[in-house]
Formats: structure tokens, C-alpha cells, sequence
């Protein structure tokens, strides 16, 4: 179809429609007003002109071709077109007078608009095809206490209650009924159940602190003001339930996305992001939405397809470039990784997680006076995240600062003063320092030989080696580093011991608090399902 043709699609609908309009099966119909869908989303106008197709096509007696007219009715009602929606009810009540629901949608769609007339006669109309629908008397008599007509407000809420006697909704319409009568003892009773039925319905506090002004208690009347909200009772109407589930436009794709994503349902998060770039083509924040939940359901590579998009879409998203470096991480591809990170990082100055993991990032790079200054531009007085104060301290030392090192391992003791991986790093760091006080490497030997007499690990001996030798016990961090080196493995870690043994023989201190190939200097890229990581990407919009 060329351009032109589609620019008049929807005029070649209308005259469809109106030439179906005129008569079908002897029946004569009502003319529907086409309105305009140019500034609606493409999804969106692709959904309601599937059901104008369906008008046209539809086939058999008046009952389907009432149905046709029905749902295209309940298409617009769902989008807020009220007038060709009522006009299409009324074409699928004159082909099939004894079907209750499009009445009853009519009805709803006056009573939306405030038409009290056309609602109350179209609910009563709807009511006599099926008088014990609970929705269609709570509707009836809201429309009945709009307009001011309490008897017959009293008797449709009474209806309602022989329905379902426990109806909180059913219970303030009397309620409000009894209020405008002035029997406002029995309005705080029915009002007083609806509150224990439905104690999340906010609105009933207003009603019943009008209640009790007027009985002369203040004390209450006020205390219910205080909780006064405008959450309405609730209440099953299981035709509206349908025709909300009719607006099928990006905005209800991604709330369903995000209320299924809290839910931990992650497929339907998924599929309702996928819903929602259909109706909406091109939205950036959806496809990083969407790259997020296939992320945490492991489908890296088609994460990194909805990042690319993104960033094809909005090529400054902080949050884009982040995630885009993550995924990049995973891959091992740390230089490009760190590019994105620092793109990130500028265009969202104020977003910590991309410091925190471009940090650990130039850890793994050995660039530790750039970890340095990440880790300090997220770290604070109040900062309790002992993991980031530990690599902060072993950058510190790593790049010449050993007691600024020192001190940060001391402030990571103040959250978790009984973690031994903290305690070895205080004695480690400290020990390696040769600008630590005396008074301080004896307080760290103190606790280094608590640590080996509670716990003679490898671990433990070779930090009360390095303590003893701080000390100037040469003679005794030799012999126990020797002891500890004929059950130690090989690797790196033996190296380092090695070395530190001839340091004590010279009677030296050690120099560094690990080896350079130790983990504790390589932090691992962020998983992907890392809350942490993710916590800077987008809610969807």
C-alpha cells in the first residue's frame, strides 16, 4: 500500500461504515461518526481498526452482527470515544434486544459523561435482562445519588444488598443515602462495616467524619478527617474488567510490564515490554526496560539487541551506556566496557552504580589511583557498604596511600567488627605500612595472635607472620612463615609468601597486604541479576 492509500485508509472505513449503517437485516441502524485516529499509536490504531474490520465482514443473523457492533462499541468506549461508542451500542441493542450487555456498557458510558437520564434509563433497561447483576444496581444507585433521587437511590442500593449483604460498596451508597435523610447513626453503622470489609478504602473516613460531625463528636469526626483518602470501595464488575483489558495502548503494556515485573513473573514482564515498543515503535526507555528483565531471565545477547536499540533511539542515555558497559563486562571486553561506564558517568554525574563498577573495573586493570577516585566520589561519613570500604582501603594502599588504607579498613570494622576477612585486611594493610605508629602495629600483633589462636589457618599464620615481623620480631615471623610455606600450594600466593620470607630473614616488613593475583584485588564483573548493579536502570516510564 503506498503512502497516499494509507493516508486514506481510515476514510475508506468510514464509508464503510456508514454505508453499513444503514440497514442491516431489516433492522435500521444509526450512523457512526468516524473519529480520528492520527494522533493515537500505531498499535493502538491498528487494534480499533481490526474491529471496524470485523463490522464489515461480519456475516449470519442479528445476533452476530450485533456482536460485531457490541465490540467495536466496547473498542471506543475502552479508548474514551464516547460518542461513537454510544451510537455503536445503540446499532447492537436494535439487532439484539435481549443481549444485557450493551445496554449496561451504555449505561456506563452516560453515567462516565454524567448523562443521569440516558444512564438510569439504559441501566434499568439492563437490569430487566438480568436482575441480579450486583455492578448494575451499585452503578443505578450512584447515578440515582448523583442526581438527588434518594428513594430510588435507597431501593437500588437495597437491591444490591439482597445480592451481597457484606457489598462495602453497596454499604456506603446506603450509607450516603442515610446521610442525606440525616439518620446519620445508622449511616456510621453501615459506613463502620465497610470500613472492617474493605479497610483500604480510604474515601469512607470523609463520610464518616461528616457522620460523626453532625452526631457532636468532634474527636472522632477528626480523627477520621485525619485518615480521609480517595480510594473508593471496591467492587467486581466483570464486564468493566473487560472493557479495561480492551485499552491495550504502550501505557497499559507497561504498567502490566512493571506490575508483572514486582510480581517476579518475569516472562509476562517481557512480553508485556515487547506489547508495548508495538504500539509505541521507538521508545528508548521501553527497549532498556525491556533489556533489563532479559537480563535477569539470562538472555544476554538479546538484552545487549534491546540496549543497542536504545541507544539507536536516545544515543545520550546514561542509563543505556551504562547498562550497554555491563553486558559488555560479561563478555570480558573490559576497555570497551569502561568506555560506556565513563559516558555514562558524564551524563548522569549523580548515578552511583556505574562509579561503583568502572571502580572495580580499574581495579581488575591495576589502574588503582582511578578506582581511587570512583570509590571516593560514592563513598561518605555514613557509608555502611563494607565491601566498597575494603577494595577502597586495598586501592588505597595499592597506590602508595597505606594510611588512608589503614583508616578506611578501621571505619569498615565499625559496621562489621567481627568479620574476619576486615580484621585481616586492618593487620595486613597496617603491617605493610611502614608510616603506622608502633603503638598501632602492637595493638594489630595483639589481634593477630587472637585471630591464629582461635584459628590456626594458613590464612591466619601468614598475617601474624606479617604482624610479628612489623614489629621487629624477625626471628619469629621467619620461622612461623617457614612452617606455614611447606603446606602452602603453589601459585602465587607461594611466591608472595616466598618473598615475604626473605624480607624477614633481612628483617623487613612486608610490603603489600596480598599478592597481586589475589581475587580481593579483581573484583568479578557484577552478575547480571545483580540487584546492585541493576539499581540505576529505568523503572519503565
Amino acid at each position: 500500500m503506498t503512502k497516499r492509500q494509507n493516508r486514506n485508509f481510515p476514510g475508506l472505513f468510514l464509508i464503510a461504515l456508514m454505508m453499513f449503517a444503514g440497514c442491516a437485516n431489516g433492522v435500521q441502524l444509526q450512523e457512526v461518526g468516524h473519529p480520528d485516529l492520527s494522533g493515537l499509536e500505531p498499535g493502538v490504531q491498528k487494534w480499533l481498526m481490526s474491529g471496524r474490520l470485523r463490522i464489515e465482514s461480519a456475516a449470519g443473523g442479528k445476533e452476530q452482527q450485533s456482536a460485531a457492533w457490541g465490540n467495536m462499541a466496547m473498542l471506543y468506549h475502552a479508548y474514551e470515544m464516547h460518542g461513537p461508542a454510544q451510537t455503536s451500542y445503540a446499532n447492537a441493542i436494535a439487532l439484539d434486544e435481549n443481549n444485557f450487555r450493551w445496554p449496561y456498557l451504555l449505561a456506563f458510558s452516560h453515567q462516565r459523561l454524567g448523562n443521569h437520564t440516558e444512564a438510569e434509563q439504559y441501566y434499568l433497561r439492563a437490569m430487566q435482562l438480568d436482575a441480579d447483576y450486583l455492578s448494575g444496581w451499585i452503578h443505578l444507585g450512584q447515578v440515582y445519588l448523583d442526581d438527588t433521587q434518594l428513594a430510588k437511590a435507597e431501593a437500588a442500593f437495597s437491591r444490591a444488598l439482597e445480592i451481597d449483604p457484606e457489598n462495602a460498596a453497596a454499604l456506603t451508597g446506603m450509607a450516603r443515602f442515610h446521610i442525606a435523610n440525616r439518620d446519620f447513626e445508622r449511616a456510621i453503622d453501615q459506613l463502620e462495616t465497610a470500613v472492617e470489609i474493605q479497610p483500604t478504602a480510604s474515601q469512607l473516613h470523609y463520610y464518616l467524619a461528616m457522620a460523626y460531625r453532625q452526631t457532636g463528636d468532634r474527636e472522632l469526626a477528626r480523627q477520621h478527617m485525619d485518615q480521609r483518602g480517595t480510594v473508593t470501595p471496591w467492587f467486581e464488575d466483570k464486564l468493566l474488567i473487560e472493557l479495561s483489558a480492551l485499552h491495550r495502548n504502550s501505557r497499559t503494556y507497561l504498567d502490566n510490564g512493571l506490575a508483572a515485573f514486582e510480581r517476579g513473573d518475569l516472562p509476562a514482564a517481557a512480553e508485556n515490554y515487547r506489547l508495548a515498543l508495538e504500539s509505541r515503535p521507538g521508545d528508548a526507555t521501553t527497549h532498556l526496560a525491556l533489556s533489563w528483565v532479559l537480563e535477569l531471565l539470562g538472555k544476554p545477547g538479546q538484552a545487549r539487541a534491546q540496549v543497542e536499540l536504545s541507544l539507536e533511539f536516545d544515543p545520550d542515555s546514561a542509563k543505556a551506556h551504562y547498562s550497554k558497559a555491563r553486558l559488555l563486562e560479561e563478555t570480558g571486553d573490559d576497555g570497551q566496557a569502561a568506555k560506556h561506564y565513563l559516558i555514562a558517568i558524564a551524563g548522569d554525574p549523580q548515578a552511583e552504580p556505574p562509579k561503583l563498577l568502572l571502580a572495580n573495573l580499574r581495579m581488575r586493570q591495576k589502574q588503582f589511583k582511578q578506582a581511587v577516585d570512583l570509590f571516593r566520589q560514592i563513598d561518605d561519613a555514613d557509608n555502611a557498604d563494607v565491601l566498597l570500604l575494603f577494595r577502597l582501603a586495598l586501592s588505597l594502599h595499592a597506590s602508595g596511600d597505606c594510611l588512608a588504607a589503614v583508616a578506611t579498613m578501621e571505619r569498615a570494622l565499625t559496621w562489621q567488627a567481627n568479620s574476619g576477612t576486615l580484621n585481616q585486611g586492618l593487620i595486613r594493610t597496617g603491617s605493610s605500612c611502614p608510616l603506622a605508629v608502633m603503638a598501632d602495629q602492637r595493638r594489630w600483633l595483639a589481634l593477630a595472635r587472637q585471630m591464629f589462636e582461635t584459628r590456626r589457618s594458613l590464612d591466619n599464620a601468614e598475617t601474624l607472620a606479617m604482624a610479628l615481623a612489623a614489629n621487629g620480631e624477625a626471628g619469629e615471623a621467619t620461622r612461623l612463615q617457614q612452617s606455614l610455606l611447606t603446606n602452602m600450594p603453589g601459585g602465587g600466593a607461594k611466591r608472595f609468601a616466598e618473598d615475604n620470607l626473605e624480607r624477614y630473614r633481612q628483617g623487613l616488613a612486608a610490603v603489600r597486604p596480598w599478592p597481586e593475583d589475589n581475587p580481593f584485588y579483581s573484583p568479578p564483573p557484577a552478575p547480571l541479576a545483580d540487584k546492585r548493579a541493576m539499581a540505576d536502570l529505568p523503572a519503565p516510564p
